[in-house]
């Protein structure tokens, strides 16, 4: 590489160029890692290309090199200014990131966070619940602060690997700053800035092990120290589970030189331990599992991962794994060649580069083996955490393989450019939301996906008329797609629309009949509609197939209720009853449910069985009104007005403020031959509720007979 490395790099940087403008010209749904441009401006992106063209030549990293300041301000001024403008950069980003349909993607994955980033979605949680507690912060801003966070933390490891890498010693002011760029100019930093959540942790916490492999190397710290930062690295995302190899490499290399061997057995003790503690602890929070258990769980039932693999699809999933790889940017494209060419075929004798090696090799692996998770490299942030790994290898072949220190310089700042070339129309795409729907459109993402991406978004931002035109679009494009349906099912529902509603929803649910939310919506739909039976019939399969399930069994009791099967409602309540004792509600279903069913036997004359359901409902609820009003409307049907006027105070007592039993208590008094006092419950029950029926009859026909006892 000592005589072949400039043109080597000069045929990479002018190669990549190419294969970008070419596609920006020609290919627009080619891998979009390269199209970028074709979506922002071609003519922009040609011409600055042009601009670039002279870093071939050389001079700008001379002259970088040969600016003085190797101390001083100048010295603290490049790093900070980097650093500065790359926050600017991302957090423009950040603002737009999701009209290119980052925000709904991870919103989908996040439904299994806790088996794909355990320790990420406690972070997460816990950082919701302090954020919201002091500041009243939302979840997305929660997220968001905690991306970038993560960002601040993978800059200050960044900055310490390139020490680590580059030395002190050599340039430290111009080849430090340009290596730091090489790092931050990656794709990947995009997380950090544009996404929320789990995946900038996630790389965050692999760059942190990476910095303690290399700190363990210069003999600065323990090996035991970096196995207690790659059990919560890996926990944090299972993607991370590349770093194991290169912790195996460090361990067997300890062993084996002599020294440090009781550390290296303490750090693999440790190791195991945390990770099966992981394993075993983390099943018992619902929907969380440790990383073997996730990908047990991911590829048990021929996951898209191993259909991936099949020899049919292997187009696809290379084509996958390399979209990810060009989305890593240049630096990653870069430790590509480097690993396969000739300049990388020599072995490595020394052990930071055979770790650092081993780290670029285990990065490509879950990338490529499960490029089928990627769906068409549009959830490249599920492997961002690989991006560093191939970075730090560039930055780390450069320096040991070109022995100059301006063929360094010049090499890194070849490779920094092409990145942000690779990185800017990225971030100016997503500045305008015609544009990037544009760009979003013409992906190859399948039938209809652009459409449900877009469609979602507005629904999100209760666009609702858009998000109908969209989702519309979606699934006239691909007729399987239950998402869209149900999304439609939910505006539908919103507008009032129920009729339509229901066949939104119980397409979702023939297309996909285990999916227990379309179920529930579906049956939720019906019962606006007041199609009783139907959401009966999907509430009690619902019920039996799940049947702790107190939800299902509180909305098959209401199915049946409002239906007028108060039997079958009370059954269903009561089972709900049982399964939740302490909620209140659940007590309230019942006696709803038992009243009805009493006051339909008073109705038909079966006066025993229903005088034994009101018993049973204020017993259930002693509180309950009606039960004591439907007691003393039998005692008085009976002529038991003494009876029926002792239940009355009774009931009063508990509930003065109750118009139907003033209004009662006033029929048995004038019964009784009390009208004054019949009158004055009467009066209360009319300030009460002016509209109640028949009370007004009630006070003419006393008031007339006082007032004709009076005038004799």
């Amino acid at each position: 590489m000592k005589d072949r490395s400039i043109l080597t790099f000069n045929v990479f940087f002018i190669a990549y160029l190419a294969a970008v403008l070419c596609a920006a010209l020609f290919m627009k749904t080619a891998l979009w890692g390269l199209s970028m441009w074709g979506f922002l401006s071609p003519t922009a992106g040609i011409i600055l290309a042009g601009f670039l063209l002279v870093f071939l030549g050389g001079r700008p990293a001379d002259a970088i090199s040969a600016t003085p300041g190797d101390g001083g301000r100048a010295k603290r001024f490049r790093p900070t200014a980097l650093l500065a403008g790359s926050a600017l950069i991302f957090w423009i980003l950040r603002v737009r990131h999701d009209l290119w349909g980052g925000d709904y993607l991870l919103t989908g994955t996040d439904a299994a966070a806790g088996g794909a980033a355990p320790v990420a979605a406690v972070l997460h949680a816990l950082a919701f619940r302090f954020f919201n507690a002091v500041l009243i912060w939302d979840d997305a801003r929660t997220s968001a602060a905690l991306g970038i966070v993560s960002g601040i933390v993978f800059i200050a490891v960044s900055l310490s690997l390139v020490n680590r890498l580059i030395g002190r010693d050599d340039r430290p002011t111009a080849l430090r700053t340009v290596s730091l760029a090489v790092l931050l100019s990656g794709g990947y930093m995009a997380v950090f800035f544009c996404y929320g959540g789990h995946v900038p942790v996630a790389v965050a916490a692999a760059s942190l092990f990476m910095l303690m492999a290399l700190l363990f190397l210069e003999g600065r710290t323990t090996l035991t120290a970096a196995a207690i930062v790659l059990v919560p690295a890996v926990f944090t995302h299972f993607s991370n589970l590349y770093l194991v190899p290169a912790f195996v490499y460090l361990v067997i290399r300890t062993l084996r030189s002599g020294r440090g061997r009781s550390d290296a057995v303490r750090a693999s003790l440790v190791f195991a331990a945390l990770w099966v503690i992981g394993e075993l602890a983390l099943p018992a929070i619902p929907g969380f599992a440790g990383p073997v258990g996730f990908i047990a769980r991911l590829f048990g039932a021929a996951g898209p991962g191993i259909s991936a693999l099949e020899p049919q699809n292997a187009g696809g999933t290379l084509k996958d794994g390399i979209n990810c790889l060009l989305l890593f940017g240049p630096p990653s494209a870069a430790a590509v060649m480097l690993l396969v060419s000739r300049l990388a075929a020599r072995r490595e004798r020394r052990a930071m580069g055979t770790v650092l090696s081993v780290l670029a090799a285990g990065a490509l692996i879950p990338v490529i083996v499960c490029a089928g998770l990627l769906d068409g490299g549009l959830r490249w942030d599920l492997f961002a955490s690989a991006g560093p790994a191939l970075a730090l290898y560039t930055v780390w072949a450069v320096r040991d393989r070109a022995a100059e220190g301006k063929r360094r310089l010049r090499i890194m700042l070849l490779i920094a450019v092409l990145g942000i070339f690779h990185t800017l129309p990225w971030i100016l795409l997503n500045t305008s939301s015609g544009t990037a729907e544009k760009r979003l459109l013409l992906l190859p993402l399948g039938p209809g996906r652009a459409e449900m991406i877009l469609g979602n978004r507005a629904f999100e931002l209760n666009d609702h008329g858009a998000a109908s035109g969209w989702l519309s679009k979606a699934v006239r494009k691909d007729s399987l797609n239950d998402e869209a349906y149900f999304m439609l099912g939910e505006i539908l529902m919103e507008r009032d629309e129920y009729i339509d509603a229901i066949f939104s929803y119980k397409s979702a649910r023939d297309l996909e009949p285990e999916n227990t939310t379309y179920r529930l919506s579906f049956a939720e739909a019906c019962i606006k509609k007041q199609w009783f039976d139907e959401a009966i019939e999907e509430l009690e399969r619902l019920a039996h197939e799940h049947p702790r399930n107190v939800l299902y069994w509180n909305r098959l009791g209401f199915a049946f209720n409002h239906g007028g099967y108060y039997a079958e409602a009370i059954v269903a309540y009561e089972t709900a009853l049982r399964l939740a004792p302490d909620n209140i509600q659940n007590l309230r279903n019942v006696t709803s449910a038992v009243l009805n069913r009493a006051a339909r036997l008073q109705s038909e004359g079966k006066t025993g069985e229903a005088v034994r359901l009101y018993r049973k409902a204020t017993a259930i609820f002693p509180r309950s009104w009606r039960a004591y009003n439907g007691l003393a409307t039998i005692e008085m049907d009976a002529g038991n007005f003494e009876k029926a006027r002792n239940i009355l105070e009774t009931a009063l007592g508990i509930n003065p403020h109750i118009a139907e039993l003033h209004f009662t208590m006033g029929r048995a008094l004038e019964k009784l031959g009390m009208d004054e006092e019949a009158l004055r419950h009467l009066r209360r029950a009319i300030a009460l509720y002016p509209e109640l029926p028949g009370v007004q009859e009630y006070v003419k026909r006393i008031r007339d007979r006082l007032n004709a006892t009076d005038g004799e």
